[in-house]
Order: C-alpha cells, then sequence, then structure tokens
C-alpha cells in the first residue's frame, strides 16, 4: 500500500517536471521555428496542453474508461496546436506542424524516461520483495 501511495507521489511529481522541461525546450526551440522565444509563455502553452491529460487520467482507474483517457490526450495534442497557431508564440503557418510534431516527440521521449525511472524505481524493489 505504502509503495503504491509513494509510486503515486513520485508519477505526480515527475509529470510536473516533465511539463517544466517541455516548457523550457519550447522556449529553446522556438527560433527554430520562427516563434518568439518567452519563457511565461512557453511555459503557459506546456502546462495548458498537458492539463486534459492530467485530468482524464482519472480514468486510469477505471479500465473500462480508458478511451476517454485517450480523448484528453488529443485534446491536449489540440491544445498544443492552437498555442501554436495563436499570438501565443507566434508562429508562422508553414512551420506550426513541424513544431507540434517536435513537441510531441520531446513529450514522448520525458514520459519514456519518466516511466523508466519509475519503473526502475517501483519494480526493483518489488523484485527484491521476493527474495
Amino acid at each position: 500500500m505504502a509503495r503504491a501511495f509513494f509510486g503515486a507521489i513520485f508519477s505526480y511529481i515527475l509529470s510536473l517536471v516533465v511539463v517544466y522541461a517541455l516548457g523550457f525546450i519550447i522556449n529553446a526551440l522556438a527560433p527554430t521555428f520562427g516563434s518568439t522565444q518567452n519563457l511565461t509563455l512557453a511555459m503557459k502553452l506546456a502546462v495548458y496542453s498537458m492539463t486534459p491529460v492530467w485530468i482524464m487520467g482519472i480514468f486510469n482507474l477505471i479500465p473500462v474508461l480508458w478511451a476517454l483517457g485517450i480523448l484528453g490526450s488529443l485534446y491536449g495534442l489540440y491544445l498544443l496546436y492552437l498555442g501554436f497557431s495563436t499570438p501565443l508564440m507566434g508562429t508562422p503557418k508553414e512551420k506550426i506542424t513541424g513544431y507540434v510534431v517536435v513537441s510531441i516527440v520531446v513529450v514522448i521521449v520525458l514520459m519514456a524516461v519518466v516511466g523508466g525511472i519509475l519503473g526502475a524505481a517501483f519494480a526493483v524493489r518489488g523484485a527484491m520483495a521476493f527474495f
């Protein structure tokens, strides 16, 4: 029970780290895609686009409703696209798709790293419980 509780706490903390890192990466990539470099706006975009994922993550508790969690992720991608296409980041229209794709790849890599960290931290302890 305690392991699950600490796993949830660490998962939450690392998800905040992912959003923070995503904001920095969006800001760092801004000149590459012709966007305005503004850390505050990049952080807002990262937080706004990840919020539906967090909210719809509650459906992971009910396996039958897993598709609703996917819909939350898709809505987060849509918000990411809107953030790049509006004056928030000021990305030229011809570079929005590339910026969104690179940002999605960054999120996937960051989440894979977090998953690896959480898996290693809690699977090793779980495996050690059998010995």
